[in-house]
């Protein structure tokens, strides 16, 4: 009789048209034990993608790019497959899986998010007082090109947080990037829905300050480690830099006295009332004049702000700001601290060549330098 109710209830309410369809719907499951979810009824447009061979999407948005979940620290341009893709999620949804997940009839490969970090690989042990188990911190570097950094966080086996940032990941710069992180927190409280965590708790307070402390000893233990072999590349990087920096100030300078000779003399012969002496008229007669060229040249505007870049870093105060500041070698490790954006003139080379779309971003980028000089 309950058999019977329940069956009437399911053909009612459902597409099966009676108990032979659910029975078949049974027998597609290819072992002998298991569990079938079917998914019917659909409103479109759907809000998931199930074209796509053995994985289930998030659909893309107008742009045409994948959904991202948005991260504190995270570029925008990061790809971070488990955020859109199904399959991807379950490969790492368990830490140590006990069971075998098959979706669109084909089997979910499991991936050990600590075989991820193929360098440097090292682990800390925090017991909270009061906790039964303690916490396993696993930290470690990702080998090749990737973008990818942040921390695994399980509960009782399951993933909950995923690629979440500590310390100076949080921050825009290059600080403790390509590290990854596993973490067994058993004692933290999920929330219903099991993608965060109650950070109202003591205990998650206690969690995120062991996290960054762990985080804080591996990278600056293991920094030497990491750059050891850069270090030489780095400085004939830097000498090539510089070279190509003092061979493009002193084309500047021959162009700019070849404009000098060209224009025509100012009227009323001389400097005239309130004109700049000699010692400031290198720093500010040859900015107007790239100002002026990029007047002549309007839809060239990437050439003159190179122009204007040239000029401030011939400069005797120049070459200070010209590269990255290296916070681990000059002793201010608290550096990322202070300064939240860094930025220095060939990160803004860099970016004029491709990544700036208007002048203003350039200028954006300059000013940045002085507001973390004076910082």
């Amino acid at each position: 009789a309950e058999w019977n109710y329940f069956m009437d209830l399911m053909c009612k309410y459902s597409f099966f048209k009676d108990g032979e369809d659910v029975l078949r719907q049974l027998k597609d499951i290819p072992t002998t034990t298991g569990t079938r979810i079917v998914v019917y009824n659909l409103r479109k447009p759907c809000e998931f993608d199930f074209t796509v061979e053995g994985d289930i999407q998030v659909t893309k948005g107008e742009d045409g790019h994948h959904f991202s979940e948005t991260r504190p620290g995270q570029n925008v341009t990061s790809k971070i497959q488990e955020d859109y893709s199904l399959r991807a999620y379950l490969s790492v949804l368990y830490l140590r899986p006990q069971v075998e997940i098959f979706l669109q009839k084909k089997r979910v490969n499991v991936i050990d998010p600590c075989s991820r970090m193929d360098l440097h690989q090292s682990s800390f042990v925090y017991k909270p007082l009061g906790a039964h188990v303690p916490m396993c911190i696993t930290v470690g570097y990702a080998s090749g090109n990737t973008k990818l950094y942040g921390f695994h966080i399980y509960n009782k086996n399951r993933l909950v947080r995923k690629y979440e940032r500590f310390a100076a990941q949080l921050q825009v710069n290059c600080m403790m990037k390509k590290i990854l992180g596993v973490v067994e927190a058993d004692f933290l409280t999920p929330t219903a829905n099991k993608q965060e965590f109650d950070t109202s708790l003591s205990t998650y307070s206690k969690f995120r300050s062991k996290v960054v402390e762990s985080l804080n000893k591996y990278y600056y233990e293991i920094q030497d480690i990491e750059t050891a072999g850069m270090r030489a590349s780095q400085r004939v990087q830097k000498k090539r830099t510089r070279r190509e920096l003092e061979e493009l100030s002193e084309e500047e300078e021959m162009s700019e006295e070849e404009e000098e000779r060209e224009a025509p003399p100012p009227r009323g012969g001389g400097r005239g009332r309130g004109a700049p002496s000699s010692a400031a008229g290198t720093s500010t007669a040859a900015p107007r004049q790239a100002v002026a060229a990029a007047g002549r040249q309007p839809n060239d505007w990437r050439e003159a702000c190179k122009r204007l870049l040239n000029l401030m870093g011939k400069r005797k105060e120049g070459p200070i700001f010209a590269w990255p500041v290296d916070a681990v070698n000059s002793g201010a490790s608290n550096y990322y601290n202070i300064i939240t954006r860094p930025m220095d003139f060939s990160t803004i080379r860099q970016k004029l060549r491709s990544e700036y779309t208007k002048p203003s971003e350039f200028f954006f980028d300059v000013q940045q330098v002085w507001i973390n000089c004076k910082t």
